[in-house]
């Protein structure tokens, strides 16, 4: 895994950066994601990793970053608190510390992603992959045992959405570049198709298991 490239503070003052920044407001948000096909430039990648590091400078505890997160998420998706059994009382995800560990692992994953953006497809590809495999078996409610009540495909587009704004949200406003905010869609966007990947794989194959079971 290539290490990740150190930040240059004098690069973050010249002027050609300068031009390149806007307020997060103008950016154009995450619905500009399906479009966007090309590939991720050497720009791009250095952008993604110079604001996750000024990230972590700001919010140094990858479980505060994960609690912020998901806190977004379930604020969009409250149906996917029973999944991690988060009582109903819970309304500050850092308050509850049975979370805490789920929320550092996600981080981990965006940590190892975001490290490896030069080499993404042969070190993390089959990582994300198996990942969608395993968020398959989410798929059921803990308690209910309802299919429409667990994790289902549809429900990445917003841990993408809140993973988006929680970095954009957190940085200063001359962190926020134009090539950092593309970088992160199409990270973003390839984790996605990676996870969904997984999600299908491993539905499809359950699917057949079934099928040859009642023969």
């Amino acid at each position: 895994m290539a290490p990740m490239k150190q930040r240059k503070v004098s690069r973050a003052a010249s002027a050609g950066r300068i031009r390149n920044r806007r307020s997060f407001k103008s950016l154009p948000g995450m619905g500009a994601l399906s479009s966007k096909t090309e590939v991720m430039s050497d720009e791009m990648k250095s952008s993604v990793q110079e604001m996750w590091q000024v990230l972590h400078t700001l919010v140094p505890c990858s479980t505060q970053i994960g609690c912020g997160i998901y806190q977004r998420i379930f604020e969009s998706a409250p149906e996917l608190r029973a999944i991690f059994r988060i009582p109903d009382e819970v309304q500050e995800l850092a308050t509850f510390e049975p979370f805490h560990r789920s929320a550092k692992l996600f981080v981990s994953v965006i940590d190892l992603c975001v490290r490896s953006i030069y080499t993404l497809e042969s070190e993390m590809g089959p990582v994300l992959v198996m990942y969608g495999r395993r968020h398959y078996h989410y798929l059921y409610d803990y308690q209910y045992q309802t299919e429409d009540a667990g994790f289902r495909g549809v429900h990445l587009p917003i841990f993408a959405q809140s993973i988006f704004e929680f970095v954009f949200s957190t940085l200063p406003e001359q962190e926020r570049t134009e090539y950092g905010q593309m970088g992160w869609q199409l990270l973003l966007g390839y984790i996605n198709n990676k996870i969904s990947e997984g999600y299908e794989l491993e539905k499809h194959r359950n699917a057949s298991l079934r099928r040859k079971s009642v023969l």
